[in-house]
């Protein structure tokens, strides 16, 4: 069989199942086809709205906790430099010194935990695009290890330095020396270029902030106009279904109102009513046409039988005389004519 005789031969399957159904089935088919079609539109609109609005929230939430910890690290980066350039004129003061010390620990902490987050930011590339992420791949493989190796070296320094005990002008002033020589040292520079090159990162995440606020703006948008589109769909296609149901119910009754007429009219008892359906109103057509029939099939007999009671009363050889009630002659046969004339 070729694919357009099968394509035939499912459409006329089609009909004859729509064709075979009642009319209350007919109704509540299309009320199902048209609310199907509105509940299943609102669904499908808020979940793939509700799914673009949230990968966008966490785009955004993502973009800013990202931006949050590059800030904490460009911070504690700041704090440690500041924190270790004050340990050269507290080199005087143990007390001071040793308390200025515990800041840069406690920043160190900060600093070493922040460096992980960063590195895991990479690992989050279907955030950003693979301009960003190269950025910051480069960033992070620039810098690896400097800031432990620098807190480590100073760590070393502050040990050594204690253990002058700082007790005279000459220790304090080589202590001091060692601690200038290792601000401006190669490795301080190196360190402090990870907060000048953080600036451009964490400018680069936060206009990508921005751009995931107007996605999910546009996220938003796009779930009130898709679920506000199904509902107009619906809408339209309930007003289709009822227009082809309401013809579909109603043709078959025109029909049915004109031939009643002209049978009633002219008498042509051989008109017919077209039966296209199964349902309430083909078998009322089906009745009318198995009537008209009918009908005409009495009338037939009864002409028949006419004519034969006809021929009976004119081969009488007795006059015969049919009067009403008025005494009006209404009926008579030939021997009554040869008999009066």
């Amino acid at each position: 069989m070729s694919s357009n005789s099968l394509l035939i031969s499912n459409k006329k399957s089609n009909q004859t199942w729509l064709k075979s159904m009642r009319i209350n089935h007919k109704i509540g088919l299309g009320y199902a086809v048209a609310l199907g079609i509105s509940v299943s539109g609102t669904i499908l609109g808020v979940t793939v709205g509700n799914y673009w609005e949230q990968h966008a929230l966490e785009h955004e939430e993502t973009a800013l906790a990202d931006t949050a910890a590059l800030h904490r690290l460009q911070t504690g980066i700041l704090q440690v430099r500041t924190h270790q350039q004050q340990l050269i004129p507290l080199s005087k003061q143990p007390e001071d010194f040793e308390e200025e010390y515990n800041h840069i620990i406690k920043h160190s902490h900060s600093i070493q935990k922040e460096w992980s987050e960063i590195k895991a930011i990479k690992s989050r590339y279907y955030f950003y695009t693979e301009e960003e992420t190269s950025k910051l791949e480069n960033f992070i493989n620039s810098y690896e290890g400097i800031p432990e190796k620098y807190l480590n070296s100073l760590n070393q320094l502050v040990q050594e330095v204690k253990l002058f005990n700082l007790d005279s002008t000459e220790q304090i002033t080589q202590a001091q020396i060692q601690l200038l020589e290792f601000t401006n040292s190669d490795l301080a520079i190196k360190f402090d270029g990870i907060s000048d090159d953080l600036t451009q990162i964490i400018q680069i995440l936060y206009e990508e902030g921005k751009i995931s606020q107007k996605k999910l703006a546009q996220a938003i948008t796009f779930r009130n106009w898709l679920t506000f589109s199904s509902a107009l769909i619906s809408i339209i296609i309930g007003s289709l279904l009822a227009r082809q149901i309401s013809r579909t119910i109603t043709s078959p009754i025109l029909e049915l109102n004109s031939v009643a007429k002209q049978v009633t009219e002219s008498e042509n008892f051989d008109l017919q009513v077209s039966v296209i359906t199964e349902d309430e109103i083909g078998s009322l057509s089906s009745s009318f046409n198995h009537l008209i029939n009918r009908v005409k099939q009495l009338i037939e007999e009864q002409t028949a039988n006419t004519a034969h009671l006809r021929a009976v009363i004119d081969t009488l050889a007795d006059g015969l005389l049919v009067s009403d009630t008025d005494g009006k002659i209404i009926n008579y046969n030939p021997a009554i004519i040869r008999m009066f004339g």
